[in-house]
């Protein structure tokens, strides 16, 4: 009986002993779930700071490609201005050499330019190293424009005849004065060597020149270019416009009126070529105290070339 008792005993220990056992069986099991999701969770940390590199190369290569086209985008843009630019300048080029505004193969050349107050002058009939050169109707800032325009390079001096019509239109002289200044400014910033004169107004009927020649004479000193006297020449002793030199409109000079002019300007300087002959006859002149004649090299023909008369015969000298 005590066996039976003691093995009772027994069993009820072992049972006892067995309790710990499943939990500690439990226990390890949950570490070991632990252990794997720990690794699961390194597994994925893993793989998200693989594909974050992954990431990080993407972005870094999209930003060298931007960079690559950015660089490639801007040279395109060179490529394009720079040949803009030359297309711009072959055009300039192009428009300079069929412009031909002022011939550019001889040094030493004159321009005479203005409105068309000078637009009787006969160019085949004056020096060939002068040029003429009018714009009818133009007013100062008409005839800057044109300057602007053109090629002066290669001239060593200026006549601007210009102003008649800035006086008809009775311009404020204050406005007068900086058109005219501007003028002179345009021709030097294009030619800075360029020897300037410019022509008094013509007197005009019913137009007061004298304000405006004033100014001229004014911004002379201070802008440094020489003045054409015309005043003088034109007014009688009277005061009155001398008729043979002036259309009916007082205005626009007759043939005898442009010689005149011409004859102002040459006394600033020598735009006609002269014979022998009649260098001769100029000299034999002023020895016996008498006016030179202007005559050119066209076979005795006035330099005038009004209707093709012969020098002689022409009455205004």
């Amino acid at each position: 009986m005590k066996n039976k008792e003691d093995i009772k005993e027994i069993h009820s220990d072992t049972g006892t002993v067995s309790q710990p056992l499943q939990n500690v069986n439990e226990l390890l099991q949950a570490r070991e779930n632990i252990t794997q999701d720990e690794n699961s969770v390194k597994s994925l940390l893993h793989q998200l700071l693989d594909k974050t590199d992954s990431l990080f190369e993407l972005v870094k290569s999209i930003d060298e490609q931007r960079i690559e086209d950015k660089q490639d985008f801007q040279n395109k843009i060179n490529q394009q201005h720079s040949q803009y630019i030359k297309g711009i300048r072959s055009i300039s080029n192009k428009k300079k050499k069929n412009f031909q505004t002022f011939p550019d193969d001889r040094k030493d050349k004159t321009l005479i330019i203005g409105s068309s107050i000078i637009k009787g002058i006969d160019a085949s009939k004056i020096g060939k190293d002068v040029d003429i050169r009018t714009k009818r109707g133009a007013t100062v800032p008409i005839l800057t424009e044109k300057i602007r325009k053109s090629n002066i390079q290669h001239y060593t001096s200026i006549f601007f005849v210009v102003g008649g019509n800035d006086a008809s239109s009775r311009i404020q002289p204050e406005a007068f004065r900086k058109n005219y200044e501007f003028m002179i400014k345009t021709a030097r910033s294009i030619n800075p060597s360029i020897d300037i004169a410019v022509s008094e107004i013509c007197p005009r009927r019913n137009v007061n020149t004298d304000v405006y020649n004033t100014i001229l004479h004014r911004i002379s000193t201070e802008l440094n270019f020489k003045i054409i006297k015309q005043t003088d020449a034109f007014v009688s002793r009277g005061g009155d416009l001398v008729s043979t030199y002036y259309h009916r409109d007082g205005i626009h000079l007759t043939n005898q009126g442009t010689i005149q002019l011409l004859r102002n300007i040459n006394k600033v300087v020598n735009i006609f070529i002269r014979t022998n002959s009649s260098q001769s006859n100029n000299e034999n002149n002023e020895q016996h105290g008498k006016r030179p004649g202007i005559v050119n090299t066209f076979n005795g023909i006035c330099f005038s070339g009004f209707y093709g008369h012969h020098y002689k015969d022409c009455h205004t000298f």
